[in-house]
């Protein structure tokens, strides 16, 4: 291709292949829930597991084939369409060309390409050090496989996630030939990124989309359809030899499709590339752009490779009578093409043979044919075309000469250097920052009101010894607050993997490359963040003031930032998904934060756990640095409370001491070094400290780049879930180890273990469509609604401004009828079936009536939304799905008896009984694409709605599949049902069997509604004879194609664009738009009104019944998904015992009191790995809830909370009781059955505070990034009141009223108040406080004065000399100092104060129980918005789409009155809002 820089691609040669079933290919598992995860450990099954592969090499199961028998050729310049039914297996066939390591071929497969081996294209270890001209995955990117699942980083931009991936592929050494002084181009010469970007995506059809997000299912951006032509642009740029495209055409109107397939056809012919598609439905037109078909059956075995027979002429002229039509129709099997009703080829090809199974006659025609001579006399001649010299040879040497100087270009398949990747990486990632601008401004408003918060409770800190601890709390809490905001971004460091492994394989980026550039984003925005907290809370809480000890505190606070960052990706590397990262990140966390030396001073620490201080732990050499830089040159006056003896009758400093250790006898001052060396062992070693802080976090990075390339957990392939039901176990003990059992049992597992194997159920129900038809109208009858809406607009804000996506739009739907709404992809087809269904944002003008009346809340719960993207709890099984939906959305008065054999009903008319036990999961792990589609339409036909909208129910299904899903909206509508679907690539079949017709294009503008038979005659008769299919000339005349208009165009209404607006005032001045207008007046009329039924209430379930049954699915969700309830089990386990170990078997020391303290405290750091847990599971939760259910009215925002209260009580007491158990006894606390009792009851309250804590953070904010960054607001203030940090009575006097509103306190208090009262202390060594005593007396009497109004006891009370003063007695002594009284009665009531602790603690559950029905019921997130306030500089933006939308509608009102019509409008006024 012009400027492409290749001379031209490879060819295929594919002999006898066959793929072998494997662990990643279609197979069948039971699910691991909570109780096999834990019999897994218990047993060591992963141990045994990993032993037997390193010892044994598994077999290859021969005898199973996914496909087998596959001969073909396809030259240079040749696209190839491979089709066949569901169960064929084309996927897994065209992933296998791909050459991945996931789907080992069979040992007598050939596969080459050009003669170059599939070794050359495999993913090899990125370490290699070969460099031979067939090393492992050297042309690796030549050859690019693209999935069906069109994932991208949804807030970027369309422009800013391709143009990097263009610079990645564009040679830093070629020519450029887009500058006037550039040489033509050649053979060697290459595009520049911009030009290639913009003329690709220009192609596609999407220069109207270059700053547009890209998106997801729950991101607004691109549509559907455009999201596909995003995924198809990024593989052609990456110039591959190869390409290999599943289902690139799904989610496309067929006129669209065509263009975009007319555009590969073009490009691999100018490229002389060869292309591998497969597609769901084509149509003949479709069918034509290919030169070659490879067609399996439904045992995924060859019957037929040959040329499509479409468009094919000899040197004569004429057309061939040749092709795959022609080839099944004279195979003498009856095959006919039914042409009368506008069967397709491939359409007809599929029919003849579904449902077969191994059809051994096929294959043997298929063995004799002469079709298949010509494909052996091919493969005979097939070295002699394409010898190495003249095809592979220029390539690899074009191949390696673009390569950069810098790569390996005998090994490497990437194009630009390591560094240039990262260089391009950074740039993406800062617009990937940018994006997500709003987390970020909420992270730096967090960042800011902490700061000040902690500045102005440690305000003004004395040099006295009184703040000597209390400045360690400080420094320590600087670099805690900031490992908290890393742990914050550890889902970041998760998120993307499969687009990062794509770009990997398909020589974009390294892995590790993309892991450098997150680490080179990090760090300004981590700088800042320290310097914005560091700098406000250092000055304001009276730290040494000195440039020197400033820039030391700031440079380890970043560093030690950066280290913590490094290890959490690092663990994140090794994690497949965020709770095992969650896991080992808490894990590893708490055990930093015991042994850093703040809690667990160096000479108190056990010995044999003192080793993790000294090798392992960043915290400790920061916190030692910053706590020696601080102190480093800082005397500390002896407050008075610290000096021993103290009193009147004591004046003389030579006979007085302080208590603070590093004190010295006859001194009231204390030398900070001193203090350090005596009570933590620190000495100020900065630079020594530095280097090992940045040595460990070279190494956490080394190792997560290393693990980074070595382990990926991209899912690939598929395999089923099975749950773990008597029915499931049952069938399969006879599938899977009893290979070829026949009988009933054997029969029912083929059945649930294949789709397709043994015949289609669906097929059984059309073989006698009538009589079953009448049967089942009789079951189904449900009483429909009239759905009418006349002038329908809709604007919408975006970033930059406000768009129209909907024009005046107007049509209805009736009960028994089904309406199809077409238009070019992004002509606004899903955006009006939202509004219509009350889903969409924006402001609505026009009117919308059911029944003739106004929209009323209760009518959405009478409808159902087949959803596009097919949205599923992940971890339900089919009926249970099935099951919730009928119970919870049919009307409360039918017996739940009714409703569960209702549900057996639609399992039987959707042919889903056979996986009725499947799990639904994900697309790599659950259902296949056909069968969610399925699903989906099930849910929603379960809950009997009298309205039923699809969103494109029949994309990514095949022809058959589709036919059949129209087919049952067809007969779901007569059952009195109301039915508009959008739909794309509809065969005329499928097309002939909707009643009516709504047609837009760009722009949201209506070029059409009425009946589908006469949409045809509507339109012109320019080129009706060139499409056979109607609903494609239809999208033609639309409008449709990859022809782009920018939206600029539409505004200015230019001329380039005058048949837009031709099509558009054609309908409106039409006979037919002034029929719909009287029509709607009728269906608006009074008289109509009263004859509607919308008043008629469809009574829901009662929230206590909804309550039980989502209480039910959480239940299972939580113990099926295995990774989040033990990682829950895990922690608790873990850190309990590394607190026990830690401070195992305390003595009577006073440290041992303030141990005790700290191993009460160090459960306030468990919070951290459960909240972020419990955060991440019920964002996904509610993301559910707010996509689907909730604007279906399933279920509301009391059951919502309730489930998941109910859902959290097991497992809080569970993990509470674990914890409790450990560290109870292994810290060697009093064997009291009441101090057990009362520290058990805790323990369990403080799980159960801890999740419904994370519930209402949850609730509080809308993004799982806006709840990340209040986390460590709300965790931080917490534990800074709490009294363990910063005594009460050190507190400034206007921030001591958060010290009795923070919960920590009353926990830590009622723990207290129980386990350390009644310890009798005896003071170590090095306690022992000692001062002279006044000549002549002894020590006891010279103490008389001090000890009655002081704690304490002299330990040689007869000395006359020197005095051995203990500075406490007993357990008492030390919590008055912590403003805890000891086991007494309260002041204000009879109860303990130990009692009054638990009270108010509970109180504090009770109230977080408040605030999370609160929030669910009104979200804060919706009234106050961060965007708006003035820090950010942007308050003078407002939403003005009300205003935007007010003036248009105004000016549209008077030119329809002077037009004569009337504009709908007095039912919908402002937004959707207002009645969704």
């Amino acid at each position: 291709m012009k400027g492409d820089g290749k001379p031209h691609g490879l060819p295929i040669r594919i002999q006898n292949l066959s793929i072998p079933a494997t662990e990643q290919a279609d197979t069948d598992q039971l699910v691991t829930t909570l109780a096999t995860s834990i019999g897994n450990i218990l047993t060591a099954k992963s141990l045994r597991s990993a032993i037997t592969t390193l010892l044994f090499k598994p077999q290859q199961d021969n005898k199973n084939l996914l496909v087998a028998g596959v001969d073909a050729v396809l030259n240079q310049g040749e696209m190839l369409l491979l089709i066949g039914p569901p169960s064929s297996n084309t996927s897994i066939l065209l992933r296998a060309l791909s050459c991945t390591k996931d789907l080992p071929l069979s040992e007598t497969s050939i596969l080459d390409f050009g003669l170059l081996p599939p070794s050359s294209f495999t993913r090899s270890s990125p370490f290699s050090i070969k460099k031979s001209a067939s090393e492992p995955g050297s042309l690796r990117s030549e050859l690019v496989f693209m999935n069906q699942h069109d994932l991208h980083f949804a807030t970027l931009s369309l422009q800013d996630s391709l143009l990097p991936v263009a610079r990645a592929k564009t040679p830093s050494h070629s020519n450029t030939p887009n500058s006037p002084l550039s040489p033509s181009p050649s053979p060697s010469t290459t595009l520049s990124p911009s030009v290639q970007f913009s003329q690709t995506v220009n192609s596609l059809g999407l220069s109207h989309a270059h700053q547009t997000p890209i998106g997801s299912p729950l991101i607004r951006g691109l549509s559907g359809g455009e999201r596909k032509r995003a995924s198809l642009a990024e593989s052609l740029l990456t110039r591959a030899s190869v390409l290999l495209l599943d289902q690139p055409t799904s989610g496309l109107d067929s006129s669209t499709a065509q263009s975009i397939l007319e555009y590969l056809k073009k490009w691999t012919i100018e490229g002389k590339r060869t292309v591998v598609v497969t597609a769901p439905q084509v149509s003949d037109p479709l069918l034509r752009v290919f030169d070659k078909v490879l067609v399996l059956d439904d045992a995924g075995r060859m019957v037929y490779f040959g040329p499509t027979g479409l468009g094919v002429v000899d040197e004569g002229g004429k057309k061939e009578e040749k092709g795959v039509e022609n080839y099944f129709e004279k195979l003498g099997m009856g095959f006919k093409r039914r042409k009368d009703k506008g069967e397709g080829v491939v359409e007809f090809v599929v029919g003849c043979i579904e449902g077969r199974g191994n059809d051994l006659a096929l294959e043997r025609a298929w063995q004799e044919s002469s079709v298949r001579k010509n494909l052996l006399e091919s493969m005979a001649t097939y070295e002699a075309r394409y010898p190495f010299a003249l095809c592979a040879g220029p390539l690899v040497s074009a191949v390696r000469a673009e390569k950069s100087t810098w790569l390996r270009r005998d090994s490497s398949h990437f194009t630009v250097s390591y560094v240039r990747q990262v260089a391009i990486l950074v740039s993406r990632q800062f617009a990937l920052i940018w994006s997500e601008l709003p987390s970020y401004k909420t992270k730096t408003c967090v960042n800011l009101l902490l700061s000040v918060l902690v500045g102005t409770l440690f305000y003004n800190l004395p040099k006295t010894t009184e703040a000597a601890f209390t400045r360690g709390s400080l420094l320590f809490l600087s670099v805690m607050f900031n490992c908290y905001l890393s742990l914050a971004e550890l889902g970041k460091a998760i998120e993307g993997r499969e687009i990062v492994r794509r770009q990997a394989d398909w020589g974009f980026f390294q892995s590790s490359a993309v892991a450098l550039a997150r680490v080179a984003g990090d760090l300004p925005l981590i700088f800042f963040q320290v310097l914005l907290f560091g700098s406000i809370t250092y000055f304001l809480t009276g730290l040494q003031r000195s440039l020197d000890h400033f820039a030391t505190y700031i440079l380890f606070v970043y560093c030690t930032a950066l280290n913590m960052s490094a290890m959490f990706r690092m663990f994140a590397t090794f994690s497949p998904n965020f709770d095992v990262a969650i896991r080992y990140c808490g894990v590893a966390l708490n055990v930093l934060v015991v042994f850093a030396g703040y809690f667990i001073p160096t000479p108190s620490m056990v010995p044999w756990l003192r080793w993790i201080h000294f090798i392992v732990d960043p915290i400790s050499y920061s916190y030692e640095a910053v706590l020696s830089n601080e102190f480093r040159g800082l005397d500390l006056t002896c407050s008075p409370a610290d000096i021993i003896p103290s009193g009147p009758s004591y004046t003389s400093p030579s006979h007085q001491t302080c208590r603070l250790p590093g004190s010295t006898s006859g001194s009231l001052i204390v030398s900070g070094s001193s203090y350090l060396s005596s009570a933590y062992s620190f000495h100020h070693r900065p630079w020594r400290n530095l280097g090992i802080i940045l040595a460990q976090a070279v190494v956490f990075l080394v190792i997560g780049i290393v693990a980074t390339e070595l382990f990926h957990f991209a899912p690939e392939g598929r395999k089923r879930i099975w749950a773990r039901t008597e029915r499931v176990k049952k069938r399969l003990r006879g599938q899977w180890y009893k290979s070829g059992t026949g009988g009933e049992q054997g029969e029912d597992a083929e059945a649930l273990l294949g789709e397709g194997a043994v015949g289609s159920r669906f097929g059984e129900h059309e073989n006698n469509t009538f009589d079953e038809t009448e049967e089942l109208n009789e079951v189904l009858r449900v009483e429909g609604k009239t759905l009418s809406w006349k002038d329908v607009s809709l604007w919408v804000d975006t970033p930059t401004d406000t768009r129209r996506l909907l024009d005046r739009v107007s049509g209805f739907i009736k009960p028994g009828e089904t309406c199809a709404l077409m238009g070019k992809t992004g002509a606004g087809k899903s955006t009006l079936l939202n509004v219509l269904s009350g889903r969409m944002d924006g402001v609505v003008k026009g009117s919308i009536l059911v029944d003739g009346q106004p929209l009323r809340s209760e009518f959405f719960r009478t409808t159902g939304y087949v959803e596009q993207f097919d949205l599923h709890d992940e971890q339900a099984t089919v009926r249970e799905a099935l099951e919730f939906s009928a119970l919870l959305r049919q009307d409360a008065n039918i017996p739940r008896k009714e409703k569960l054999a209702y549900v057996d009903v639609v399992l039987d008319l959707l042919d889903l009984t056979h996986i009725q036990d499947a799990i639904i999961g994900t697309p790599s792990a659950g259902l296949s694409l056909e069968q969610r589609k399925k699903v989906t339409l099930a849910v929603e036909t379960v809950a009997k709605p009298a309205i039923l909208f699809c969103d494109e129910p029949t994309t990514g299904l095949d022809t058959k599949s589709a036919l059949r899903v129209v087919k049952l909206l067809k007969r779901l509508a007569k059952t009195g049902l109301a039915v508009i679907a959008t739909i794309h690539q509809p065969t005329a079949e499928t097309f002939s069997e909707f009643d009516n017709l709504l047609l837009l294009q760009r722009g949201g503008k209506q070029v059409y509604f009425g009946k589908r038979e006469d949409a045809f005659s509507f339109f012109p008769e320019d080129k009706k004879s060139s499409f056979p299919n109607p609903a494609d000339f239809l999208l033609d005349a639309a409008g449709a194609g990859t022809e782009d208009v920018t939206d600029e165009q539409l505004a200015q209404d230019a001329g380039e664009v005058a048949g837009l607006d031709r099509l558009s005032r054609l309908w409106i001045t039409s006979a037919q738009a002034k029929a719909l207008r009287t029509t709607l007046e009728e269906l608006g009329s009074r008289t109509y009104s009263a004859k509607g039924t919308s008043n008629a209430k469809s009574n829901a379930a009662s929230i206590f019944r909804q309550s039980i049954e989502l209480t039910k699915r959480v239940s299972r969700n939580y113990f099926r998904d295995h990774s989040y309830s033990y990682t829950k089990f895990f922690t608790s386990t873990v850190v309990s015992t590394i607190i026990g170990l830690s401070f195992f078997q305390l003595g009577h020391s006073i440290v041992s009191l303030q141990n005790r303290l700290f191993s009460v405290f160090l459960i306030l750091f468990v919070p951290p790995v459960f909240m972020n847990l419990s955060i991440f599971k019920m964002v996904k939760l509610r993301s559910l809830w707010h996509a689907r259910e909730r604007p279906a009215k399933v279920y509301g925002s009391t059951a919502f909370v309730s489930s998941l209260l109910v859902s959290e009580v097991p497992y809080s007491v569970a993990c509470g009781t674990i914890f409790w158990s450990i560290w109870y006894f292994l810290v060697g606390f009093d064997i009291d059955p009441s101090k057990m009792a009362f520290s058990f009851t805790m323990v369990q309250l403080f799980f159960f505070f801890q999740s419904t804590w994370a519930m209402w953070i949850t609730a509080l904010a809308p993004s799982l990034g806006a709840i990340a960054n209040l986390l460590p607001f709300f965790l931080v203030s917490m534990e800074c009141f709490n009294g363990s940090l910063m005594p009460y009575r050190f507190m400034p006097p206007y921030w001591k009223w958060l010290y009795w509103m923070s919960p920590f306190q009353w926990y830590v208090r009622a723990m207290l108040g129980t386990l350390v009262p009644g310890v009798e202390v005896e003071c170590a060594a090095t306690e022992v406080v000692k001062f002279a005593t006044v000549w002549g007396e002894t020590c006891a009497s010279y103490l008389t004065a001090y000890l009655s109004t002081h704690p304490g006891h002299l330990l040689n009370p007869t000395s006359n000399t020197t005095c051995s003063f203990c500075p406490l007695s007993s357990g008492g002594d030390y919590l008055s100092t912590l403003n805890i009284p000891s086991p007494a009665l309260s002041r204000f009531s009879k109860l303990e104060d130990r009692h009054i602790a638990l009270l108010i603690f509970s109180s504090y559950t009770i109230t977080n129980i408040i605030l999370i029905y609160l929030f669910t019921f009104y979200p804060p997130f919706t009234i106050l918005r961060l965007d708006n306030l003035p820090i950010f500089g942007i308050a003078g933006r407002k939403r003005n789409s009300e205003k935007v939308a007010a003036e248009e509608w105004a000016k549209e009102l008077v030119e329809a009155r002077e037009g004569g019509r009337v504009l709908g409008g007095e039912a919908v006024e402002g937004t959707v809002d207002a009645f969704a």
